[in-house]
């Protein structure tokens, strides 16, 4: 008889929504709070990333659906035409949610085993809109999805009758949309992951896209978690977006706790950020680090004013600048070797490595910016040399575009050299790794500004 094949570990892709880095405490040694900070209590996390691998010097695009078509992709946003958020009237012929009229090819599609999409998507828009949603994510390869569209609120979203949020959203599942009410969406995203993974036979692998809307805005009163999910307690000040934004945060933690209890079977988790923390989230006078009765309370936090500096909100989300686009990447399960990972990565990244853990085959032309992490996982050196993060409008390929944002890192020996080029300034270059506040603009003068230069034209030519 043959020999059996080995059966394939499973894969759980997380994407954290509008969290960086610097609003995880194990990320504290790469923060650079003047004073300690108040980060949410998040020990499922933390009990991951203790087992895991870390990587701090992980960028992705400036904002969501640039980073999710990067991720299913393994393609920058200059070949896929996704520069900036897809929406109606921002969704060019030429890109028409990544199927036409130049197929993407999503790694999903190259997997085997079951493959589910649950949570938000933000790749693509519903009929009423011209797009073709919900079957969008089976285009890319997904067996099924079921989630929300887009944002719970704002944006022009596609959104429900009454006030639109947390507690009462739009859900699809198997191409009919239900109006949730009463249930946060945190908890009830969880609740459809937990069905499906008991749903998959365990001699099948399988591989599930899990994307939380948290810690995303709307953080109104009706928004926040229930208590037993955060230690904030039921009194949250609305002024107060960054207890509002941790209590979202530590209630992911909480039915991340959830998912990963259910978990049969060899399952590698990866959880990774689309974009970092937006600038709202900087604390306003009076916010208190955290109250009484919280886990991490100590004494006179109540009435201690919490802090971020000296982050800049100007540079968060939407920006290129580190405090926008630097995210967490962790990664944990069979063949993953625990400690801290420096090597750079990128969100494009997810595609070869999701591949090779599943030993499926990439054909040619796909994946083009993509370099698998597994050696990276087990202790070897990294192979990535630079990355992109770019923003520009509209979304398409071969359209003419507007370029608003684009930053490139360089690695050379000790030293990260990055390029940053805003429409309508002067170039900028730093030195990330000696200085990851960008304090210290070195100028197009100086000596590397030039072939940093050079080697993202030669990546934008490729």
């Amino acid at each position: 008889m043959p020999p059996v094949e080995p059966i394939p570990p499973s894969v759980l892709l997380v994407v954290l929504d509008d969290v960086g880095i610097d609003q995880l405490s194990c990320y504290d040694a790469e923060n650079s709070y003047s004073a300690p900070y108040a980060y949410a209590y998040t020990p499922n996390l933390d009990a991951l990333v203790a087992g895991g691998a870390r990587f701090t010097q992980c960028r992705s695009a400036a904002n969501c659906s640039p980073s999710r078509a990067m991720l299913l992709t393994g393609r920058y946003g200059f070949r896929t035409g996704c520069g900036a958020l897809v929406t109606p009237g921002n969704e060019s012929p030429s890109f028409s949610e990544l199927g036409s009229p130049t197929p993407e090819t999503g790694f999903p599609a190259l997997l085997s085993g079951r493959r589910k999409a649950i949570g938000k998507w933000h790749l693509g828009l519903d009929a009423a809109n011209g797009g073709s949603m919900p079957g969008h994510p089976t285009s890319l390869g997904f067996t099924s999805w079921s989630g929300v569209l887009r944002n719970l609120s704002g944006g022009g979203g596609e959104l429900p009758p009454g006030q639109p949020g947390y507690t009462n959203f739009l859900w699809w599942h198997q191409g009919v949309s239900t109006q949730i009410q009463g249930t946060h969406a945190t908890g009830y995203t969880a609740d459809a992951a937990i069905a499906w993974i008991a749903s998959v036979p365990l001699a099948i692998p399988w591989m599930l896209y899990l994307c939380f809307n948290a810690a995303h805005q709307p953080w109104t009163a009706a928004d926040v978690p229930p208590t037993i999910e955060h230690g904030f307690g039921t009194s949250i000040d609305s002024a107060h977006l960054n207890t509002n934004f941790r209590a979202h945060l530590e209630a992911f933690d909480y039915h991340l706790g959830r998912v990963l209890a259910a978990l049969t079977g060899e399952t590698v988790v990866i959880l990774i950020g689309d974009n970092s923390t937006p600038g709202n989230v900087d604390p306003v006078a009076g916010e208190p680090r955290y109250p009484i009765g919280h886990p991490l309370h100590q004494t006179g936090d109540d009435t201690t004013q919490l802090s971020m500096a000296p982050y800049d909100h100007a540079r968060a989300k939407g920006s290129v600048y580190e405090h926008g686009i630097r995210v967490p990447l962790i990664v944990s399960g069979p063949g993953v070797t625990a400690g801290v990972r420096t090597e750079l990565a990128s969100p494009v990244d997810v595609f070869r490595t999701v591949c090779e853990i599943n030993g499926a085959l990439i054909p040619g032309g796909a994946a083009t910016d993509s370099i698998s992490l597994v050696p990276v996982l087990s202790g070897q050196p990294g192979s990535r040399v630079d990355g992109l993060s770019e923003r520009f409008n509209p979304n398409g390929v071969g359209e003419t575009l507007t370029l608003e944002l684009r930053g490139y890192v360089r690695q050379d020996g000790a030293n990260l050299w990055k390029l940053v080029r805003r429409s309508g300034f002067a170039d900028e270059l730093y030195d990330v790794a000696a200085d990851p506040l960008e304090l210290s603009d070195l100028g197009t003068g100086h000596a590397e500004y030039q072939a940093t230069v050079d080697a993202m034209i030669a990546l934008l030519a490729s």
